[in-house]
């Protein structure tokens, strides 16, 4: 990082990407910007002073109860339409309030009485008493990948042609239904990237999704080295859409001769039995929207993420992206990585999900990025 003047610095690379501004851009991890005496006071710990760039500041930090910001009246905004997390930021209410509500019948209560604003994480079974109360809204926004994530490392699902055995037998459809119940909170799609991600989409390698063909997923069965073995489905019994997506994959999986079986934990329980490449053969589970596709764990072999891919393929078409000089020299790149991806299998992607949100309709203007954008948000009183 080299300082140019007291407003602008560069950042030196030892190598170009193509990448970088996406990064850079990114809400998790955050590249925050803070005073520097907190930063280096932290060291490579947690800040204990949160300092920050935008319209609201931090009043006060009540753990387990909530977060309370106010307007910061000396914020300076940028100029341009808002856009994203760019553009025009105001503050337009003079505080916020993020209640931690862990109960979900509290939560949709709330939101349908007025106590609350603005709802999350609502069970979607809720989605009928929403529409039906007298002031509410539901809000959809993209809310990532759901997918079956493969033990490449060792166990049965290590053989390739296994791991196309079950791709090859799912119905994506039953297995999302089997999830939400209603499919205004999912669509199919085969693509890594989101469909309004029109840099990174590609469908290159469909025809390996969503097959649903229990004969052909038998004849690889027998092609693969399955001896008969317990393919173990980790599961979590505290996250109700991946829970239900495993039961119905077991069922799937017993139908084209395998021995399956679900292991299943608390969540904290289950992140830690993924570790362990024993543990399991294949866990569901959801990511969040990316701004690159080098940002989906699962890809690179680099990676220490559950699953322990190992593609050269996969490598090379995401060094090639990286590489390339322009978005539009990529596009073959990202062709070639989606016939990597459905070649290898590192995951069978299941599906896309919406995110559940419900506000108030005094409420205008909200928006929803990996979380919620509360500046040139309005309440009408």
């Amino acid at each position: 990082m080299v300082e140019v003047d007291e407003n602008t610095v560069e950042l030196h690379l030892q190598e170009a990407t193509l990448i970088g501004p996406n990064i850079l851009a990114d809400v998790a991890p955050l590249p925050a910007i803070m005073p520097k005496e907190i930063a280096e006071e932290a060291g490579t710990a947690s800040i204990s002073e949160y300092i920050g760039t935008g319209p609201f500041q931090l009043e006060e930090w009540s753990i387990d109860q909530h977060v309370h910001l106010t307007r910061f009246e000396d914020y300076q905004s940028p100029e341009g339409e808002a856009s994203g997390l760019a553009g025009e930021k105001e503050a337009l209410v003079d505080e916020v309030f993020f209640n931690f509500i862990t109960d979900a019948s509290t939560r949709v209560n709330g939101i349908t009485t007025g106590e609350y604003d603005i709802a999350f994480n609502l069970p979607l079974d809720s989605s009928d008493q929403i529409d039906a109360s007298d002031g509410v809204e539901q809000f959809l926004s993209d809310g990532g990948i759901m997918a079956y994530v493969f033990n490449n490392d060792q166990g049965p699902l290590s053989d390739p042609t296994l791991r196309h055995a079950v791709n090859t037998a799912v119905n994506m459809n039953d297995a999302l239904m089997s999830a939400y119940s209603d499919d205004r909170f999912y669509s199919l799609d085969p693509a890594l990237a989101n469909p309004n991600q029109s840099h990174w989409y590609s469908e290159a390698g469909s025809e390996n999704y969503n097959q649903n063909d229990i004969e052909a997923a038998k004849t690889l069965v027998e092609q693969s080295e399955y001896a008969g073995e317990e393919v173990v489905i980790l599961a979590t019994s505290e996250v109700d859409n991946l829970y239900n997506i495993a039961i119905y994959t077991q069922q799937a999986l017993e139908e084209i001769g395998l021995n399956a079986s679900l292991s299943v934990y608390d969540w904290a329980s289950f992140e830690e039995a993924r570790d362990n490449p024993e543990n399991f053969d294949l866990f569901v589970v959801d990511f969040a929207v990316r701004p690159t596709l080098h940002q989906y764990p699962f890809l690179s072999s680099e990676s220490s993420y559950p699953g322990w891919t190992e593609s050269d393929e996969i490598d090379e078409a995401l060094k090639n992206i990286t590489q390339a000089s322009t978005i539009e020299d990529a596009q073959p790149y990202v062709d070639d990585l989606q016939l990597a991806v459905w070649d290898y299998l590192p995951i069978s992607k299941i599906g896309n999900k919406q995110n559940f949100v419900a506000h108030r309709e005094s409420i205008e203007n909200y928006r929803d990025l990996i979380g919620p954008i509360l500046w040139n948000v309005t309440k009408d009183e």
